[in-house]
């Protein structure tokens, strides 16, 4: 995956070169469900990232539906329009 923020590439002492710590702000409801699916500091991370990555795995699954749609789309359209032609 390319890292588009310059900063995401910066080491930090103690960390694993896969991890970048951030700041982040939720609203107090979502802090609740986060406590109750991730209860534990380490855990929150965890959370937060499987939920990126399941996120964009489906954005990517759909795309990719939606092209094999517009594809079949325009393989009948073409046929049809064949057809048409040949009567």
């Amino acid at each position: 995956m390319e890292t588009p923020h310059p900063g995401i590439t910066r080491k930090y002492k103690g960390r694993n070169d896969s991890q970048v710590p951030i700041n982040i702000q939720l609203d107090r409801e979502a802090l609740v469900i986060l406590h109750d699916y991730a209860p534990g500091r380490r855990g929150f991370g965890r959370l937060v990232s499987r939920l990126l990555y399941e996120h964009a795995a489906r954005q990517a699954a759909g795309k990719r539906i939606k092209e094999s749609v517009r594809k079949a789309l325009r393989k009948a359209t073409r046929e049809a329009t064949t057809e048409g032609n040949n009567d």
